[in-house]
């Protein structure tokens, strides 16, 4: 939960057109939030199976039901 100035938690929504706007303001095409996500799971995958650990592993950390999801975003 991320909460705004007004100290009220965001909804995933909201989270998402704030993204949105940021990126417009930066000039940023393309990017979304959920690209963000991505970036940051295909690392998050380095860096675990670099120390040992297992692509279920970051399943779990990306909250993922699918491992074929967590595959897909980690390539």
């Amino acid at each position: 939960m991320i909460f705004s100035e007004r100290d009220l938690g965001m909804s995933r929504q909201a989270i998402a057109v704030w993204f949105h706007r940021l990126y417009a303001e930066l000039g940023l095409k393309g990017a979304s939030s959920h690209s963000g996500r991505r970036t940051y799971i295909t690392r998050l995958a380095t860096r675990v199976v670099e120390a040992g650990g297992s692509l279920r592993e970051v399943q779990q950390l990306a909250g993922h039901s699918s491992l074929s999801t967590t595959q897909r975003d980690a390539s």
